[in-house]
C-alpha cells in the first residue's frame, strides 16, 4: 500500500470504470527528470528529520527509548534489527500517525506531531481498490486537474499501457509499482517504505529495489526504509540504522558509488558487519523473560 498520509475519501459502491487514455499516450513520451542530488539543503526537495529524545511504550512494553537520530534531506536510510525491535513504530512515529510519550520529531526544524500531506506510505501488500482500474488508483486524492500527473507517474514505473486495466491481472511486483506510481503522483518529500518488497520473488525484488533508487536518485525526496533483507539495506542505503531494544544500536554510513554491484567485496563485508550485530544483540523477547 502506498496512500499519502492525509486522509482520501472513497466511496466504494461508487465504482469505476477505466477511462480511455490511449490517446494521451500518443501525444506523452516518457517524461524527463533531471537528477537533484546535491549536497546544498536548501536545494533539496527532501525534508530534514531530527529525532529528540524520542520515546514509545505500550503498556508495560517499552518499543523505543530516549532515542535521538538526524536524517539529512535527500538522503536514503535503511533501518534495521530483530523483529519486535520498534522499526515499524518509528516509521510511524516519524510520519505523525502516531504520538510518543516521549520527545519530539522536528520537519525542517520545525516541531512535527500531525499527519502530513508532503509524507507517503509504502506497505508490504499494495492494497489496490479492486474496483477501481489502475489509472483510477494512481488518481485517488489528486483534483482533476491534476489527473495527468497519474499518467506521468505511471510511466515512471514502466505502467503506462497498463492503465485501464484492473488490478487484478497485474502480478505482484506490478501492483506494487502501481503503488509506488500512486506515492508519486503525490510529489513527496518524505517516502517512508515499510517491507513493500517483502512479499516479491527475489528476481521482481531486485527490479523494485533499482526502480526505487533510479526515481529516488531523480525526484530527491528523502527515503527511509525498514526490511529484514540486510543486502537490501546495503545495496538501497546512504546509511544503515540497526535498532535493539528501543536504541540505535549501529549506525553506518554506505560510501559506495551506484550502481552498486551486487556480491561486490565491500558490501559483503558491510552485511557481514551488520549482520554480525544484529546476532550478538540480545534478543528483546528473552531479556525480558530473563528479568521475569
Amino acid at each position: 500500500m502506498s496512500l499519502p498520509v492525509k486522509q482520501i475519501s472513497v466511496n466504494p459502491l461508487s465504482g469505476s470504470k477505466p477511462g480511455p487514455v490511449v490517446e494521451m499516450l500518443k501525444d506523452r513520451s516518457k517524461p524527463k527528470i533531471t537528477a537533484v542530488k546535491t549536497t546544498d539543503p536548501s536545494t533539496v526537495p527532501g525534508i530534514t528529520i531530527r529525532l529528540e529524545n524520542l520515546s514509545k511504550h505500550f503498556g508495560d512494553l517499552q518499543v523505543l527509548e530516549n532515542l535521538d537520530l538526524s536524517i539529512e534531506p535527500g538522503s536514503f536510510i535503511a533501518i534495521v534489527g530483530r523483529s519486535g525491535c520498534g522499526k515499524s513504530t518509528l516509521l510511524r512515529l516519524i510520519s505523525g500517525l502516531e504520538q510518543p510519550n516521549k520527545g519530539t520529531v522536528f520537519y525542517d526544524g520545525k516541531v512535527h506531531n500531525k499527519l502530513n500531506e508532503d509524507v507517503c506510505f509504502m506497505f508490504q501488500e499494495a492494497r489496490l481498490l479492486p474496483w477501481h482500474s489502475v489509472m483510477n488508483n494512481v488518481r485517488l486524492g489528486l483534483k482533476k486537474n491534476q489527473f495527468p500527473k497519474a499518467l506521468d507517474a505511471l510511466q515512471q514505473v514502466g505502467l503506462e499501457t497498463r492503465a485501464e486495466e484492473w488490478p487484478s491481472v497485474l502480478s505482484g511486483g506490478q501492483r506494487q509499482r502501481v503503488a509506488l506510481a500512486r506515492s508519486l503522483v503525490h510529489e513527496p518529500r518524505l517516502l517512508l517504505l515499510d517491507e513493500p518488497l517483502g512479499a516479491l520473488d527475489a528476481l521482481t525484488r531486485i527490479e523494485m529495489q533499482s526502480l526505487i533508487e533510479r526515481i529516488w536518485l531523480e525526484s530527491g525526496f528523502t527515503a527511509i526504509l525498514v526490511t529484514h533483507d540486510i543486502a537490501e539495506a546495503v545495496a538501497l542505503a546512504d546509511r544503515v540504522i540497526v535498532l535493539d531494544q528501543g536504541k540505535v544500536d549501529l549506525d553506518l554510513d554506505i560510501d559506495q558509488p551506484r550502481p552498486r554491484q551486487r556480491g561486490n567485496a565491500q558490501l559483503c563485508q558491510l552485511e557481514a558487519e551488520i549482520l554480525q550485530r544484529i546476532l550478538t544483540a540480545p534478543d528483546a523477547s528473552e531479556t525480558a523473560a530473563a528479568s521475569d
